[in-house]
């Protein structure tokens, strides 16, 4: 998913070529090149959305002009495509208008299961050339595989401005990665779904003794790399019913580096019967992994940095906010609470947020800044505002349409420029608790507030609700099982939700408090 384009000015007098960096995006603009005093990019865009899975895929390359701000029209283009270092297509195209379409078509069977063929009709140069009659159609194996697709690309062109000639651009683009792995959780084999947004995954490991889940890709830790880098979103699927790994929080660590906490979020919403657990690395994430791995050797000149991202991701307790991050610069730290905590469209969301001096994490009192809220790149929310005690807060509530990775960013803090970011995931329309209330409990809770059962087969029904994640309390607050002392208005709600007089999520939160309070306490 794509959090910012960046551009990497790169000066030539004549023809030369840059690489751009566009993971999870699905569209991607090559640096500006320079060239006969014109500023030229090439971008490279995968459609749909959902390009790895969707069965009409089309590839769609255009040249534009700053100078004049419009696409290069009579435009040429030498295309080489290379995945996992392997040449998967190397053709020319013309395209008059400068809009190049290339349709995937994967249920055409070439001759030969490895190759790569065009169909279409090619004009009088011998470039292949789309008509209002014949398309140009992209068939054989060359999506089947997710990762970093490399776009070579060579361009010339004869517009109205002049003659370009030879003048080459590099834009990488991930195809989203899936893979399906059959791990032994202790109890049962579990199915986990791995999908990485970035690169493909080189292995996946689900450790009965350490209950932790380990993923790895290749990764780049050069700056240059890095800084082209939009973000590293990788997610893990399990069922929900896996109760060895079913907790209300995760840690992680990034070849063993702590990862921030707000680097990994759960998603409990966009699959009925799975929870997704997702990574998500900023470019200064990375950096501060990087440099921290430099800082665990004495000679940091010698260090020999890994040429993967090696991912754990760890049981934890109970969310504590705030979440922390560091500018770039690790001149501020900036603190952020929201509530509530689970992000739901329709629902307003105070997010509360502190700025520190990170020498002795005093507020920074009098700090101006710029908050904004970005999704797929695009801003949805900005303000400029002022913290007076160094502390602010924003109230803001997404709609319906403003679903999935979302990013809060705080930049130019106290005029310095510097920014730093957190990511989470803004749910769909959020399951209740009432949905996932199993009806044989729905109905203890109705006999035994008319006294039919025991306080036992109450009890019984509640530990079922914690067992599945539905009622989530701490490892402190879970002794043995007693009812000593429970509230007359705790069977008045029981009453009142079996005559559909509250929602469950009403009853259910009373038990939650009773719970927490150490009025109940369930084995």
């Amino acid at each position: 998913m794509k959090i910012i384009l960046s551009l990497l000015l790169v000066f030539f007098v004549t023809f030369s070529i840059g690489t751009a960096f566009g993971h999870g995006a699905g569209i991607e603009a090559s640096p500006l090149i320079f060239t006969n005093d014109r500023q030229i990019k090439v971008t490279v865009e995968l459609l749909p959305s959902d390009f790895y899975k969707s069965d009409q895929k089309i590839v769609k390359i255009d040249a534009y002009d700053h100078t004049n701000r419009e696409t290069i029209t009579n435009a040429s283009f030498k295309v080489e495509i290379f995945n996992d270092n392997q040449l998967m297509l190397d053709e020319w195209f013309y395209a008059k208008d400068g809009n190049l379409i290339l349709e995937v078509d994967p249920e055409i069977i070439v001759t030969d299961k490895n190759s790569i063929e065009i169909s279409g009709e090619k004009n009088d140069f011998g470039l292949w050339e789309k008509t209002d009659e014949t398309p140009l159609i992209i068939t054989g194996p060359i999506f089947d595989k997710g990762g970093i697709y490399t776009f070579k690309i060579t361009l010339d062109a004869q517009d109205e401005i002049g003659i370009l000639s030879d003048v080459e651009f590099e834009v990488q683009v991930s195809v989203t990665f899936v893979e399906y792995y059959e791990e032994d959780t202790g109890q049962k084999e579990t199915e986990f779904r791995v999908k990485s947004y970035y690169d493909r995954i080189s292995s996946f490991e689900y450790d009965t003794k350490a209950n932790n889940a380990k993923i790895s890709f290749p990764f780049d830790f050069s700056e240059t790399n890095i800084s082209h880098t939009n973000v590293i979103h990788t997610e893990i699927m399990f069922p929900k019913n896996t109760l060895e790994f079913l907790s209300p929080n995760y840690s992680g660590t990034s070849n063993g580096i702590e990862l921030f906490k707000s680097s990994i979020f759960i998603d409990d919403y966009s699959e009925e019967d799975n929870r997704i657990v997702h990574f998500v690395l900023l470019p200064d994430h990375i950096r501060h992994i990087k440099n921290q791995l430099k800082n665990m050797e004495a000679d940091s000149s010698a260090v020999i940095l890994p040429n993967s991202i090696d991912l754990i991701l760890n049981k934890g307790k109970e969310i504590q906010f705030p979440l922390r991050t560091l500018t770039l610069s690790e001149e501020y730290q900036v603190d952020l609470t929201w509530d509530p905590k689970v992000i739901i469209p329709g629902e307003s969301i105070r997010f509360i947020y502190t700025f520190r001096d990170t020498t002795d994490l005093g507020p920074i009192r009098n700090s101006d800044y710029t908050f904004t809220i970005l999704q797929d790149g695009k801003t949805i929310f900005s303000e400029d505002r002022f913290a007076k005690i160094g502390a602010d807060f924003t109230d803001f509530t997404f709609t319906e349409e403003q679903t999935g990775l979302t990013v809060a960013r705080f930049s130019n803090i106290s005029g310095s420029g510097q920014q730093t970011e957190f990511a989470f995931v803004v749910g769909g329309q959020a399951e209740s608790k009432s949905s996932l209330v199993p009806e044989w409990v729905k109905n203890n809770a109705g006999w035994w507030a008319d006294g039919q059962i025991p306080d036992s087969a109450f009890i019984d029904g509640i530990e079922y609700l914690i067992k599945d994640g539905i009622i989530v309390v701490s490892d402190m607050q879970q002794t043995e099982s007693q009812t000593d002392g429970i509230p007359e208005w705790v069977k008045n709600n029981a009453g009142w939700r079996a005559d559909g007089r509250i929602p469950d999520s009403a009853f259910i939160d009373g038990i939650e408090y009773l719970i927490k309070d150490g009025i109940i306490k369930i084995s």
